[in-house]
């Protein structure tokens, strides 16, 4: 069983619709939540409702003192970040989440970061048909599946840690592994051309066998 989440400090980058949900349903678990976004007017909203205790536009000062720290960004900017800088911005024992729709790539960027980052990657299967901050609902992971795939920097704690983060979000925690992940993701996301095409292709051969 996961105990009890709580943070210090919560970082959360990427303040759209998934990230302002975020830090609205772990308002009352993290003592400090700081917003990260590369949008002004975001930083802004963010602050004026109250969704973040404080906002940036800098990465290394939003995530720099933080002991967890979510990636609520598109699947491409989240692998620049691992790729490129966000290691060395973070602390020892740091708890580090994404929420990428993809898993492998990102899981492998994340075994690449300095040891004592507690990287594991996430994806919450949720949404609105509306994005963008000011769409932000507390409730928007309640009763959905959040998948957890591990990387080598998921250490058996940051595992219950992240499982205690799932559930506190009132999702429901999936475990696999990332190359599973997306076999499943690949075949959801095909299904609907597939029937379709199954469909029209159907429809055309009766069409063809009718009478004129």
């Amino acid at each position: 069983m996961a105990t009890g989440f709580r943070a210090r400090h919560l970082a959360i980058v990427g303040l759209g619709l998934m990230g302002g949900s975020m830090a609205l349903a772990l308002r009352d678990y993290a003592d400090q939540i700081t917003g990260v976004d590369l949008n002004q007017a975001s930083l802004d909203y963010a602050l004026k409702h109250r969704i973040v205790d404080d906002a940036t536009n800098e990465l290394y000062a939003g995530v720099n003192h933080a002991d967890v720290v979510i990636l609520t960004a598109p699947v491409r900017v989240i692998l620049e970040m691992l790729r490129m800088r966000i290691g060395s911005y973070l602390r020892s024992n740091t708890l580090l989440i994404d929420i990428g729709s993809t898993k492998q790539d990102i899981v492998d960027a994340m075994a690449k970061l300095p040891i004592g980052v507690n990287a594991i990657g996430g994806h919450p299967m949720t949404g609105k048909e509306n994005s963008g901050i000011e769409e932000s609902d507390a409730t928007l992971y309640v009763n959905r599946p959040f998948v957890l795939c591990p990387s080598r920097r998921s250490t058996p704690a940051a595992r219950l840690r992240a499982l205690s983060l799932v559930e506190t979000l009132r999702a429901v925690p999936i475990e696999m592994e990332a190359s599973r992940h997306d076999q499943i993701v690949a075949g959801i996301s095909h299904l609907p051309y597939l029937l379709s095409a199954t469909l029209m292709a159907t429809i055309e051969n009766k069409a063809q066998q009718d009478p004129a």
